[in-house]
């Protein structure tokens, strides 16, 4: 177990008004105008290792792992992601129908190359040439997040979500 502290944003009235944002480019900030509106609050956290990946299961926790093998190269992926994307949503479709035989159908929403940049984390605006991690703590997707990003992902598509169960897969 390790023993540490991760920022959140905290709960805060001005998020009742205005959603929690932050540029990842130069702004000319102004009164009105802020690179970002996070107000953070760090939280003491025990990190625990999953030890066996066995023990999780998504209907139950709410996540899973899965380790298996694509042929995705970490050079292909940081020199050419738009052209390895389709070849690699294949391999963790079928990666995903034969862990879950009971989905009928996944689509694949985003592909994000994640490199850390040496100068990462800092407050300097700079040019890079890679996504960088998460610096807060996060859900991707609420139930109403999850039906905007479907409907923009996949537009005139609705009547394939809407009203019926899915679950989206991170």
């Amino acid at each position: 177990m390790i023993s540490t502290t991760i920022q959140y944003l905290a709960r805060d009235e001005l998020y009742d008004i205005e959603k929690p944002y932050s540029a990842d480019f130069e702004i000319e900030e102004r009164k009105s105008i802020k690179r970002s509106n996070y107000i953070l609050s760090t939280e003491p956290v025990s990190i625990h290792a999953i030890g066996s990946s066995d023990h999780f299961h998504l209907d139950t926790h709410g996540f899973c792992t899965i380790n298996a093998k694509t042929s995705l190269s970490v050079h292909d992926a940081l020199s050419q992601p738009e052209a390895v994307e389709t070849a690699y949503f294949d391999e963790i479709e079928a990666i995903l129908h034969d862990r879950f035989p009971e989905y009928s159908r996944f689509e694949g929403i985003e592909f994000v190359v994640r490199k850390r940049d040496d100068r990462f984390p800092s407050d300097e605006v700079a040019i890079v040439t890679h996504e960088q991690p998460a610096c807060l703590a996060h859900s991707d997707y609420s139930n109403a997040g999850a039906l905007l990003q479907l409907s923009a992902s996949f537009p005139g598509q609705e009547e394939h979500f809407k009203d019926k169960e899915y679950d989206i897969i991170k």
